[in-house]
């Protein structure tokens, strides 16, 4: 059966110098820009966790800026083979969108959610679906900064040459025992001289934004308590296979 799946990717003038994003509906869930902002400064983490359980967003938030700003796509149903095939890690969350306006937000200040309303500015894209209910994922794949993290070993900045790195030990060998004779890609090399993959030159898909409609209750995710009680970790999961890396432009 063919999948069900319409994809948009992410606008080439988006930009977030900041490390936090608010994915919401244009209307923000109801809330006024203060409104919203003031939930999401909760020093208790109770307000965001009912926001959350409510469907009204997800906040959240990187170690790094720009995490999202460039290789982010945007699936409204089912992800492809290879989408399903090469995620490493997943954020789940609840979301209600009564507008159809599903919308990525740079920040979470009244400002950035006042350009949303007010339809200005670069600091937002936004995807049209059908007004309802649904199950909201974040998948990070290779290049990305959540999975360069992820690979990471704490033990490679105490090791001068950066190919024997655990991490890049690590990747080697599993690249040789799943995938045998194939020829190693040109990210592990990377890997071995830099210590991560630089996306900038690999251009992997990076993020997928998925929605897909939903009658059952999603729980919300955790929150970091040692980050405003924003959103920071993401479920990782054991590929069989080392990853290949999607080239961004690829929607096969």
């Amino acid at each position: 059966m063919a999948k069900s799946r319409r994809v948009q990717d992410i606008a080439a003038s988006f930009f977030n110098d900041g490390h936090w994003y608010t994915l919401t509906s244009q209307s923000l869930g109801g809330m006024s820009p203060d409104a919203l902002s003031e939930a999401l400064d909760d020093g208790t983490g109770e307000k965001i966790h009912n926001l959350m359980k409510q469907g009204v967003c997800l906040p959240l938030a990187f170690d790094a800026d720009c995490a999202m700003d460039l290789y982010t796509r945007f699936v409204v149903g089912d992800l492809s083979e290879r989408e399903e095939a090469e995620w490493i890690g997943r954020v789940q969350a609840p979301l209600h969108i009564p507008d159809g306006q599903f919308t990525l937000i740079a920040g979470g200040m009244p400002e950035h959610f006042e350009d949303v309303v007010n339809n200005e500015g670069d600091g937002f894209v936004t995807v049209e679906v059908e007004p309802g209910d649904y199950l909201l994922e974040v998948y990070a794949y290779l290049g990305s900064y959540t999975v360069n993290m992820h690979f990471e070993h704490p033990d490679d900045y105490e090791t001068e040459d950066p190919a024997k790195a655990p991490s890049a030990v690590f990747l080697k060998s599993w690249w040789r025992q799943s995938r045998g004779d194939t020829p190693e890609p040109a990210w592990l090399a990377q890997w071995q001289e830099e210590g991560y993959v630089d996306n900038d030159d690999c251009e992997f898909l990076a993020y997928v934004v998925r929605l897909k409609k939903t009658t059952e209750p999603v729980p919300p995710p955790a929150q970091d308590k040692d980050y405003c009680w924003w959103v920071t970790a993401f479920a990782f999961r054991e590929l069989p296979l080392c990853p290949q890396g999607i080239p961004f432009k690829t929607r096969r």
